[in-house]
């Protein structure tokens, strides 16, 4: 996660740092570019809210045929909601209502998915999840404003913070608890309402897929040769307030 935060801490730094000359350019490329509009420059942000996250598990065997359920029931799913809070870093341009800029958000999540499961749902055998603790996103986005208001969508590269979870319920031990920080993607739809003084209240609502990863089972520490495949999918809506430097 440290290394993640670095990057996108690095990223936003960068973006906002560099966009006043890439403006002065696209300026005097593009006179009809508006820059005195309340909508352009750069800015920060917090946002609070909910999210909803799904993990997919595929029970992917020994590689040759043979399955930790061998009834058949290889696919298995979970699912937590949790509210999540972070902060926002962007920049914004105009040209007439037209507006189009860059952003990067991360949120710290209390998803953890982890049920009780089982090929035989009377009789389960095991928990298993993904402890999602956080998420994150690098964006572009475009939009169209109608006076203090604007809507806009975004898509990106996402990011996960989570570890994968297995444990045999009955005894025998055997479990899997691994990191799965994992690159995605993300798209969203969203509004922004001007409430003076520079000042934006947002709202958004966007969805997350991240990577697969697979996991060996352990027994004791030691590998029994049996995988889990892991896919999480993470759905949220929240609230934001946003400060923009014009």
């Amino acid at each position: 996660m440290n290394s993640f935060k670095a990057v996108l801490l690095a990223t936003a730094c960068v973006a906002v740092m560099s966009t006043p000359a890439l403006a002065a350019k696209a300026a005097a490329e593009a006179p009809a570019m508006d820059s005195g509009s309340m909508w352009a420059g750069p800015y920060v942000g917090i946002q609070l809210g909910a999210g909803t996250g799904t993990t997919e598990h595929t029970d992917q065997g020994d590689g040759a045929g043979n399955y930790w359920y061998n009834d058949g029931a290889q696919e298995l799913g979970t699912t937590d909601g949790a509210f999540i809070g972070g902060a926002k870093i962007g920049y914004d341009w105009a040209d007439g209502s037209a507006i189009y800029g860059l952003f990067a958000e991360y949120s710290f999540s209390g998803i953890d998915n982890q049920e009780e499961v089982a090929s035989d749902p009377a009789n389960p055998e095991d928990q298993i999840g993904s402890d999602i603790k956080g998420i994150g996103s690098i964006r572009a986005k475009l939009g169209m404003a109608s006076g203090d208001v604007a809507g806009f969508v975004s898509a990106g590269l996402a990011y996960q913070n989570a570890d994968d979870k297995f444990n045999e319920t009955d005894g025998t031990g055997e479990t899997i608890n691994s990191n799965s920080d994992q690159w995605g993607w993300a798209f969203g739809l969203g509004t922004e309402y001007s409430v003076g003084n520079n000042g934006f209240i947002g709202l958004d609502a966007s969805h997350y897929v991240f990577g697969k990863d697979s996991h060996e089972v352990m027994d004791a520490g030691v590998g029994t040769g049996y995988f889990y495949e892991f896919q999480n999918t993470v759905t949220t809506g929240t609230i934001s307030y946003t400060y923009k430097f014009n």
